[in-house]
């Protein structure tokens, strides 16, 4: 006798070891290196064409497609000349409308296959664009030629979100402002820029803070460059300008850079002229007196979640009297601190528990005091201030080289504490 029920389970079982067999199948060598996608039924389900690697070893296409989310993604991951789709590979990818398009290349590839590549891209079809570039020391910069084609992909009108990585690609003042003109896009709203040991002085900053104004989101790496205390300024100034930030994420490495307390007066300006932001990551390194000038930064009435990564800043036990404000921040509910390399000792740490303690909002903390020549002594304030917080739900510290003994241990865990200590 026909039992629908058994048949309906024997056949999702077929179609369910099919699928799992084609996902962990490798494709043959002659197989096309780019799909296109198929629904299976319209509007309902989609199917994710990924070709992982080949017998040389790539990373080639991802493209998810469903009609009825709009979220369709391009990626392309390329080792070496070989892994560029074709152009007409990628006219029958944007003959889907994609979204957002990710291209990762290696230093392998060359410069002209790359700008055959960004040629065939049509620029005014898609909204997001992440672009990441690297180059080996001792080879040479990119070519204008291919920093201009880049700049061109900002001719989309709807252009929202870009996000740029040049790694020890040697820019330079001039390379900077051959690739500026992307940002010029009127719609643009979030931007990560990259020149992660990049040779950009002070004065090259200048091609990109014009387009700050308009920005709701904004992440930075300038280290390993030759910023000094002038660039660094006009920088944090621009940045004060941008009032619609809600995200902003500034990473600078002190090595190669110019930087002393002079220059990082300019956080200052900060405190009371971003009304609408809530994510403020600031990872500083080698770079003394960032503690002294956040002050004002309770006037940032939106903040809910602060992370300061600052090792090897010469942090002592004073300094930390500075972060006496984060008590006041109304909205606060998340906080990172991270002073590896430190000089705060016991009683820097207690300022701090001192500071925290009973804020009204805060709900997660971690702690970083590596080398920080933490003891138990500290331990009373560290379980005050878990159980005391009346909103904290997580409070984790991370103190390499602490001297706490088991007991010590067994009595911080047992107050709530996640600690990592070695």
């Amino acid at each position: 006798f026909f039992r629908p029920a058994a048949f309906i389970a024997a056949l999702y079982s077929f179609i369910r070891s099919v699928l799992l067999f084609s996902r962990n199948c490798r494709v043959p060598e002659p197989f096309p290196r780019v799909i296109k996608m198929e629904t299976l039924v319209d509007d309902c389900l989609f199917r994710i064409a990924d070709y992982v690697r080949s017998h040389r070893g790539f990373c080639l296409v991802c493209v998810p497609w469903c009609r009825a989310a709009h979220n369709r993604r391009l990626k392309i991951h390329a080792r070496q000349n070989s892994d560029l789709p074709s152009p007409t590979a990628l006219a029958v990818m944007f003959a889907r409308r994609v979204r957002s398009v990710r291209l990762v290349v290696s230093d392998f590839v060359s410069d002209e296959a790359l700008a055959q590549l960004l040629e065939a891209f049509p620029p005014a079809r898609v909204p997001i664009y992440h672009v990441e570039l690297c180059r080996r020391e001792g080879e040479e910069p990119l070519p204008f030629s291919l920093l201009g084609r880049i700049a061109q992909l900002g001719q989309a009108k709807i252009l929202q979100e870009v996000k740029l990585s040049f790694l020890g690609c040697h820019l330079g003042d001039e390379g900077l402002k051959q690739v500026s003109p992307i940002l010029a896009a009127p719609a643009l709203e979030s931007l990560a820029l990259s020149l992660w040991k990049c040779e950009i002085p002070g004065r090259g900053l200048r091609h990109v803070t014009p387009h700050f104004p308009k920005l709701r989101s904004l992440d930075l790496d300038l280290s390993f460059n030759d910023i000094d205390n002038m660039g660094l300024l006009a920088l944090l100034s621009a940045i004060s300008e941008a009032t619609e930030l809600t995200s902003l994420t500034l990473k600078l490495h002190n090595h190669k850079n110019h930087i002393s307390t002079f220059g990082i007066k300019g956080l200052a300006s900060l405190g009371g002229s971003l009304p609408k932001l809530r994510l403020l990551d600031l990872q500083f390194r080698a770079i003394p007196g960032v503690l002294l000038h956040m002050a004002e930064f309770h006037q940032l009435s939106s903040l809910t979640e602060l992370r300061l990564q600052m090792p090897h800043c010469g942090v002592n036990a004073p300094d930390t009297q500075h972060l006496a404000w984060v008590s006041r921040a109304p909205s606060l509910t998340a906080l990172s601190l991270d002073f590896a390399n430190s000089r705060i000792g016991d009683g820097g740490l207690q300022h701090l528990c001192a500071h925290l303690t009973g804020v009204a909002h805060l709900r997660t903390l971690s702690l970083s005091v590596y080398d920080g020549q933490i003891s138990e002594a500290c331990a009373p304030a560290l379980c005050g201030l878990a159980r005391q917080s009346p909103a904290l739900v997580s409070l984790r510290l991370s103190c390499l080289g602490a001297n706490f003994s088991p007991v010590c241990q067994q009595g911080l865990t047992g107050c709530g504490i996640a600690l990592h200590c070695i």
